[in-house]
């Protein structure tokens, strides 16, 4: 029998590719959302939408009935940490009260160590210290940086004028860029083999590569001679928040500005050896150089503009 995922976030960037990887690999999808309007979308490809704010915790135990497992992302949330807090935990509470036993956790970004200060009021460790109360088998993903990020107006502007490939991290610091369509890849593949380890895991894509070598990724796809730029934080900054809000610009750029002043001690949280990762889920992560030919058009739309 088919299995049913509640996705949350599905409207969103991120949790949307996610989620149409899962219905490529054959699920049947629920997805919750706010907003009708944008999920029209879903609608049209035979999925099922549900109505509701993730404040409700009786709402989303309704939306979880009937599901076999959950794909969490809890969504961008623009003014608080509490709002990040109370979604995920909610949305954790839930799949319990309906009877899920299987969820996989994609953590949006690193969680803070339990016992620190922090820990009581971030986002992430709460919904973990939710998912191990709960007794739900669970797969966390902690990404590096996604490769959708290079999409963004700070580094496709410079495209669209020099020759340049702009990004806040210094030009040595190494990462494994992931695609956010590889977060569903992994689900799926956790879901059919009930593979679920109850910890967080990183991943990545499977190549780690400084800026220079990413530049040179671009300009061999792009056939364009690209050098690498080190943006100012506060640049980066200045140009997400319009997208984002403040509270959340700061929390990114914060992230980058920690990159830029201690790249050493940072360095393996964002390069790691995921071959075994692929191997025990049988799964083929996506290489920068495919998603950049995927997104080819964008970039060539950029790049016109000069």
């Amino acid at each position: 029998m088919t299995q049913k995922i509640l996705v949350y976030g599905a409207n969103g960037s991120q949790a949307g590719l996610a989620a149409q990887a899962l219905l490529d690999s054959g699920f049947q999808l629920r997805i919750l959302t706010r907003n009708a309007a944008k999920a029209t979308a879903w609608k049209d490809k035979g999925v099922e939408v549900v109505i509701g704010n993730m404040r409700d915790v009786d709402v989303l135990t309704r939306a979880s009935e009937g599901c076999d497992a959950v794909f969490l992302l809890v969504p961008t949330v623009r003014g608080s940490n509490e709002e990040g807090v109370v979604f995920g935990v909610n949305a954790v509470k839930a799949a319990k009260a309906a009877g899920i036993q299987q969820l996989v956790w994609n953590t949006s970004g690193p969680i803070a160590d339990e016992g620190s200060d922090g820990a009581k009021i971030d986002p992430g460790a709460c919904v973990l210290r939710q998912l191990r109360e709960a007794g739900i088998s669970f797969l966390g993903l902690q990404p590096t940086l996604y490769m959708e990020n290079f999409l963004g107006p700070w580094t496709t502007g410079r495209l669209a004028k020099e020759d340049v490939l702009a990004y806040p991290i210094p030009h040595d610091f190494k990462v494994q860029w992931v695609a956010a369509r590889d977060f569903g890849v992994i689900a799926a593949a956790a879901f059919s083999a009930g593979k679920f380890p109850n910890e967080v895991i990183q991943l990545g894509g499977p190549e780690a590569l400084d800026g220079k070598a990413a530049a040179a990724t671009f300009s061999r796809v792009l056939d364009r001679d690209l050098t690498f730029e080190t943006m100012a934080v506060e640049d980066f900054r200045a140009q997400l928040q319009p997208l984002v809000g403040p509270f959340i610009a700061g929390i990114v750029s914060g992230l980058y500005g920690a990159i830029q002043g201690a790249p050493d001690q940072l360095q393996p949280a964002f390069a790691m050896d995921m071959a075994p990762i692929a191997r025990q889920y049988n799964i083929v992560l996506t290489p920068l150089e495919r998603w950049i030919e995927q997104h080819k058009a964008v970039f060539k739309v950029a790049s016109s503009k000069k």
